[in-house]
């Protein structure tokens, strides 16, 4: 079984796109491996920012009000069936949809599924107060 001829066999080369990752590479081995400029600081997405234009509205809900300015990283055991889809759904949602809870990673759609069932429960079984703690 033959293969089909490569460019690089017949003597051709095809023009190849260039890749803005090997263009910032370049361009930082260039500068001593160092970046020319300081990076655009990210912005930080809302969480259900709502339309534009729109103010955002504050929620009370004790199980949504609770944030650190720690984070932990937390080992929890999960279906791998609904692990691997998970991943697949975030990173769908998070390139159709990123305005929405949840999209920006698979860590922000746990924390965001852990708040709202938290939430439920408050509201269900403690009229809406905090759980109190044991």
């Amino acid at each position: 079984m033959t293969r089909p001829p490569r460019p690089e066999d017949t003597g051709t080369t095809a023009a190849k796109k260039p890749s803005a990752t090997r263009a910032a590479m370049s361009k930082a081995i260039s500068a001593g491996g160092r970046p020319s400029e300081e990076p655009a600081p990210r912005r930080r997405r809302l969480l259900n920012p709502g339309p534009p234009g729109a103010e955002s509205q504050v929620d009370e809900r004790p199980a949504l009000q609770r944030r650190s300015q720690t984070k932990r990283q937390q080992g929890i055991n999960f279906d791998i069936l609904l692990l691997e889809y998970a991943r697949d759904a975030v990173a769908l949602m998070g390139r159709r949809h990123p305005e929405e809870a949840g999209s920006e990673s698979l860590a922000a759609l746990v924390d965001q599924a852990l708040r709202e069932k938290l939430d439920k429960w408050e509201r269900k079984y403690n009229d809406g107060k905090a759980l109190p703690p044991l």
